[in-house]
């Protein structure tokens, strides 16, 4: 029997017979075909707006041209796109376009790669019957990273309808009728959404540039290479475009099963931070006599060997730890815990933003998704617990909008009542320390209402029935959770509630490789590949730091803005007889602390691998050179395992460990989350306030911290704690500032106090550059001191 596919139908373009899917655009078939329609206003991820005409085509029978970006093609529709009528009609909206923009391409960041100037040339006229004078309008200013330049603009409308459908910020419009319609800001402010820089790629013309390279660049001089994202646990893929031998620029990659064609805001602009000729470290560095001095590699490797073997002869090698970043790759992360290893330590850990670390051997072979990212956005029902995702995962968030676009539902679990750009179902917003009772309380209630029984559900019933309903549904951990003493509750309890509801699971892991990190190796309960014997395991990051070691071995961390618990980590390093730090910058306490400084390649000068949450792993090259004396990470720890005399580091290439790694292990991996014991795990909820750290987007790395157009967007004016008033009220006292010890013991930290109502319970968030003792979350009422203003 045959089958009728009634979704395909015949249509004929300029002669050509082609198969397509029936409820296509026209112009959607032809850029399939390979049949180019020329356009400005439409795009493939925006709705249609068909304003500009440029797109006309004409169909048999049709009296009049039509939008090909509007019109869905219809069984044995004849499309001609280059009849003497079509092409008359495109000249005259060319000319009409041209009318008003001004001639300055000679100064446009976007001449040379224009769709305005390409079209110009090729369905436009060689002069203008234009006479009267041009209409100009003033710029506005969109903040540090957009540039204006309103008079070139066209309305197209593709910023506004990237705003609105996108990012979810509705920042831009077209405000007034006629020649005096322009793009504008309805409140006069700046773009205030994590992923603004998406409008300059968007922009036809150059009425949105980047102000960061603005007038640095001809088009045609840069060089363009792939790239992964560094700052995140997506792995969006990036162009970047290099010119003399330094990034100038950053724009998306196409990848539809990742970021689509957006990137957020840091991986646009991070590169500046590569910029600050004041932090960055370009020699080896040796402390003597209590100041630095630069010295030569060789003396560098031969004095830390030195003073490595000569703690290893002295105390045992489990007196040395090492710490590293999770934004590490995977070739620099292995060697180095191969080197450790080689030694005889398992004092080895990357999770230093990491308070609960209980029950670690249950964790599959990485924390992260169970899902892959392009399926997200086909869920129906969403629970996010402990995360202000559009800030922390902006790419994330697109993904969960197209959720609330396709009819599903997306609830949320949070400190805070945060501003997201998407409609939410139903938010619980509770002090953290109750996460635990509130998802047993969930629990309890799929339980009862999977069984059938006659209980009547009086709270979080609609979250309860979606999940119940849902036949695809989602649980997304943030780094509110990962960062609570209560870490593995929260994750048992979601597991238990994902198996219950047939669900998937998600940890939004900070950095670019925890991933990577875990399938390393670099973590103390298991070497590459298996896991360890418990009377053979290391101790974790909090462990190393309280432990106060004699030796430690930092890599691409800087202490005060990366651990949780800073007070404790400088403390120990203060008091280490030797402090070895790979760094590609230097900062106050990593000059405070180390002994030895070696300098190494930053993001982007480094080749690589990162695994994302999904277990995606993806390859790269550096893309400009590194400068001066500095190496690349794992070259200078090959360097230092053989002036360490250890064997199996003779490593030519990046690929040598890539591929000893893959006989290992498979780096290619699903993870399957297996139930968590709970029963060791400490109930108890006490009754104390809350102190949490703001989770800036732009704080994630040293590259990030440094890169200043970011900076910019996020400066805090005063320093603060942000409470509600019932919170302020428990505190008993009428002063405005909360005096808290910071990183000296010797010295303190005075918050302003600023009434949010947006902030659960006995809960305060804490606005500061400054690092404080993160261990001490939970303050005593009776322990705060206070002061007047």
């Amino acid at each position: 029997m045959n089958i009728i596919d009634n979704s395909t139908i015949k249509i004929n373009i300029d002669g050509v017979e082609f198969s397509a899917k029936k409820g296509s655009k026209i112009i959607e078939i032809a850029d399939e075909v390979g049949i180019y329609i020329p356009r400005f206003c439409y795009h493939k991820k925006l709705s249609v707006a068909a304003n500009c005409r440029m797109c006309l085509v004409e169909i048999e029978k049709s009296p009049k041209l039509v939008a090909a970006c509007a019109t869905p093609v219809m069984d044995g529709m004849k499309i001609f796109t280059n009849t003497d009528k079509v092409i008359d009609a495109q000249r005259a909206v060319m000319e009409f376009l041209l009318i008003n923009h001004p001639l300055d391409c000679p100064i446009c960041d976007q001449g040379g790669e224009c769709e305005l100037q390409d079209l110009a040339v090729g369905y436009g006229c060689a002069s203008s019957r234009f006479i009267e004078e041009k209409r100009a309008f003033e710029d506005y200013d969109l903040g540090p990273l957009v540039a204006t330049d309103v008079t070139r603009c066209i309305l197209c409308s593709r910023c506004v309808r990237f705003c609105a459908e996108i990012a979810g910020t509705e920042d831009l419009g077209i405000i007034n009728r006629g020649s005096n319609s322009r793009i504008f800001t309805f409140l006069q402010q700046h773009l205030q959404s994590e992923i603004s820089g998406n409008v300059i790629d968007l922009c036809p013309v150059g009425a949105l540039t980047a102000k960061p390279s603005r007038f640095k660049f001809r088009p045609w001089e840069l060089v363009q290479n792939s790239f992964i994202s560094c700052h995140d646990c997506i792995g969006s893929n990036l162009y970047v475009h290099v010119f003399r031998d330094k990034i100038i620029r950053i724009v998306p990659k196409k990848n539809d099963t990742l970021n689509e064609s957006w990137i957020s805001d840091r991986d646009r602009f991070s590169y500046e931070g590569l910029h600050d000729k004041n932090d960055r470290l370009n020699y080896p560095m040796i402390k003597k006599n209590g100041k630095f001095e630069n010295v030569s590699w060789n003396e560098a490797l031969n004095y830390s060997a030195e003073k490595l073997n000569e703690i290893k002869k002295t105390y045992g090698p489990e007196k040395i730890g090492t710490v590293g970043s999770s934004s590490s790759t995977l070739e620099e992360l292995y060697t180095l815990q191969k080197l450790m290893r080689t030694l005889g330590s398992n004092n080895i850990d990357h999770r230093i933003k990491q308070l609960d670390f209980t029950n670690q051997h249950d964790f599959p072979k990485f924390p992260g998704a169970n899902i892959n990212l392009d399926e997200i956005e086909n869920i129906n029902t969403v629970l996010i617990i402990g995360s202000d995702i559009t800030k922390e995962q902006p790419i994330i968030a697109l993904k969960l909008r197209k959720i609330i676009n396709n009819g599903g539902q997306v609830f949320t679990l949070n400190p805070v009542n945060f501003p997201f750009t998407m409609r939410i179902t139903d938010k619980i917003i509770t002090n953290p320390k109750y996460f635990p009772e509130i998802l047993l309380e969930i629990l309890e209630n799929v339980r009862v209402s999977s069984n059938n029984e006659n209980k009547t559900i009086n709270k979080y019933k609609n979250l309860t029935e979606a999940f119940i309903r849902s036949e695809k549904s989602l649980i997304l951990l943030g780094s509110y959770v990962t960062t609570s003493i209560d870490y593995t509750k929260i994750l048992a309890l979601s597991i238990e509630l994902t198996k219950l509801t047939d669900s998937k699971l998600g940890i939004l892991t900070d950095g670019a490789n925890t991933a990577g990190a875990w399938i390393a190796g670099f973590i103390p309960h298991r070497i590459p590949g298996m896991s360890m014997s418990y009377e053979n395991e290391g101790l974790n990051a909090l462990e190393m730091f309280k432990a106060k070691l004699h030796a430690y071995i930092l890599f691409g961390i800087e202490i005060e803005y990366d651990c949780l618990y800073a007070n404790n980590a400088i403390n120990a390093l203060k008091n280490a007889d030797f402090v070895l730090s790979f760094s590609s910058f230097k900062s106050k306490y990593l000059l405070d602390t180390a002994d030895v400084i070696l300098p190494i390649a930053s993001s982007y000068e480094i080749s690589g691998t990162f695994v994302n949450i999904s277990g995606l792993p993806q390859s790269f090259n550096a893309v400009i050179p590194h400068e001066y004396e500095v190496k690349q990470g794992w070259v200078a720890i090959n360097d230092l395992a053989r002036k360490l005399k250890q064997p199996g580091f003779g490593y030519n290439s990046i690929e040598e460990i890539l591929k000893e790694i893959k006989i290992i292990t498979d780096i290619r991996s699903k993870i399957t989350w297996n139930s968590i014991n709970t029963e060791s795990l400490n109930s108890e909820i006490l009754n104390e306030f809350t102190l949490l750290p703001t989770i800036s987007p732009y704080s994630t790395d040293p590259l990030v911290r440094r890169a200043l157009s970011l900076q910019k967007t996020y400066i805090k004016n005063e320093t603060s704690i942000r409470l509600n008033s019932s919170t302020y009220k428990k505190l008993k006292t009428n002063s405005n500032l909360l005096v808290i010890k910071n990183i000296e013991k010797e010295n303190i930290n005075k918050y302003v106090m600023l009434i949010d109502n947006e902030i659960a319970d006995d809960t305060m968030i804490i606005d500061s550059k400054d690092t404080i003792d993160n261990t001490e979350f939970m303050l005593q009422c009776d322990k705060l001191n206070f002061e007047q203003s």
